[in-house]
């Protein structure tokens, strides 16, 4: 499971006063978009921490598997695949979580990965779509003087 500390690489250089400003030039943009970069590249890093960490619980005994499967922004998102029929294992985990004989651990355990994986997902979600829209700022000849 992620910690704290899995993401202390990416909370130490990432801060929304970075972002919260008035941006004086293309300079500034272009040094947010780099932080950008390497945030986006440090959350891809914790994708496979949260991978083996599915095999360190009981879920790894279920027809499930977390893998990473890459969007049209060309990033890879943590998805769920049933290995029964290799289609999305959203449905799959949905009937593990409400069957009845499902063991309290086993729910829990899978609910926290679920947990985890949407917030990974979302965190690189957000980076990825701050990334799209200043590299497009950053392309454009923007004059930022009052003249």
């Amino acid at each position: 499971m992620l910690s704290d500390h899995d993401y202390q690489p990416c909370a130490r250089k990432s801060s929304l006063k970075g972002f919260l400003k008035a941006f004086k030039g293309k300079g500034e943009l272009q040094a947010l978009l780099q932080e950008l970069r390497e945030t986006q590249t440090q959350l891809l890093q914790l994708q496979p921490v949260l991978k083996h960490a599915v095999y360190a619980l009981p879920v790894r005994y279920l027809p499930l598997v977390l893998c990473s499967n890459p969007a049209r922004s060309g990033v890879s998102y943590l998805r769920w695949r049933n290995l029964d029929n290799n289609r999305s294992g959203s449905a799959a985990l949905e009937e593990i979580l409400t069957k009845p004989d499902t063991s309290p651990a086993l729910r829990k355990a899978l609910l926290a990965i679920e947990r985890q994986r949407q917030v990974l997902n979302m965190q690189l979600a957000v980076v990825t779509f701050m990334r799209r829209r200043i590299g497009q700022l950053t392309d454009v000849d923007l004059d930022f003087s009052l003249k």
